[in-house]
């Protein structure tokens, strides 16, 4: 009788300490003292959506996480920065304990000077919360004693397209998580102090080289890096962050530029569709960039386009002005091998929906 009471007492405890700790939206579970060593010289947080559908095979039929990858590629270049600061936000599906208690599956990695300082399993606080908002609490969170001015701070992002308007189900097991360029825009803006801009944001996702989503960052982002076109989760290298240990003055342009490149031969050399990838200096384009947005925003209102729908190119767009839309944007463009564009020549680098 005493061996079965003892049996039901460790089942209520074991119960109350998985409900405990479930409840909380985050729990360190390795922890390293201070690494030694000088302060970073630049800082840079690395989101990577895992929530969907990310499978797709190699060249030789081997079939590859796109988000895993992502994941891997990020954890490399952050050992690899000795002068750096880096926090890499893992957003994986949602499990459950007993069918009824949320776990802890996605995962944040905060990497100072190439080592490992700190790894955070977490688990988002409600289905339905803004996006983003659990990621910069907790980034918030563990960077408090880190915080150093002047140095530069860049943003990139691994994920499916990010929609035009307020459509949910972007995270596979969480639905009624609302994604879009607002919501994104207003996510990334919580990293920020209210003192604070991102040197350079880089978007790893498809159609989102758009005047939409470039009028969302401008008040707060230097530069942008993103495609107008199709762009898979995997594409962009960001190998090349490591110029910044050469030089952590460095302007954002140039290693956005050696990004681009790099991503740009590579996808030029391994499929045979459109290849599409644009920098854009986001003060230069401010001259123009409120009245090209305008001029946009009536488009979709009066064609109803399908958002669903792959881009074109906004310079076929007939209130498109070429040569004053195209002032601070670089753009990295091949024409796709076959179908009607094969024999296209250059690209606006705005991407835009049409029917």
């Amino acid at each position: 009788m005493e061996n079965i009471d003892l049996v039901i007492r460790n089942f209520f405890t074991v119960t109350l300490l998985t409900f405990v700790f479930g409840c909380s939206h985050s729990y360190m579970i390795t922890e390293k003292e201070a690494v030694q060593g000088p302060e970073s010289d630049y800082l840079v947080i690395i989101v990577i959506h895992g929530d969907s559908d990310y499978l797709y095979h190699t060249a030789e039929g081997v079939p590859v996480q796109a988000n895993e990858k992502a994941l891997e590629m990020a954890l490399d270049v952050a050992r690899k920065g000795k002068k750096g600061e880096f926090f890499i936000l893992h957003q994986q599906p949602k499990k459950r304990f007993m069918y009824m208690i949320s776990r802890r599956s996605s995962e944040l990695y905060h990497f100072k000077n190439g080592e490992i300082f700190q790894h955070v399993k977490y688990r988002n606080e409600a289905d339905d919360e803004p996006f983003l908002s659990t990621e910069a609490h907790l980034y918030r969170e563990l960077s408090e004693s880190s915080q150093i001015e002047n140095r530069q701070l860049y943003f990139l992002y691994f994920g499916h397209e990010i929609s035009v308007e307020g459509e949910s189900r972007y995270f596979t097991s969480r639905p009624k998580m609302t994604v879009n360029a607002e919501s994104f825009a207003s996510g990334l803006q919580k990293f920020l102090k209210d003192d604070e801009s991102f040197s350079l944001v880089t978007l790893s996702t498809c159609s989102n080289g758009t005047p939409l989503m470039a009028r969302h960052l401008s008040p707060f982002t230097h530069y942008l890096l993103a495609s107008p076109q199709n762009l898979h989760l995997s594409y962009f290298n960001i190998g090349k962050l490591n110029r910044l240990e050469s030089n952590p003055k460095i302007s954002p342009d140039e290693v956005a530029a050696a990004m681009a490149k790099q991503s740009y031969q590579r996808l030029s050399d391994t499929i045979q569709t459109v290849v599409s990838l644009s920098i854009y200096d986001l003060e230069k384009t401010a001259d123009y960039l409120e009245e090209f947005y305008l001029k946009y925003e009536r488009h979709l209102l009066e064609n109803q386009p399908n958002l669903y729908r792959e881009n074109i190119d906004c310079g076929e767009l007939p209130f498109f002005d070429k040569e004053k839309y195209t002032v601070g944007v670089t753009t990295f463009f091949r024409a796709p091998r076959f179908g009607s564009q094969a024999s296209g020549e250059d690209h606006s680098g705005w991407g835009c929906k049409q029917k």
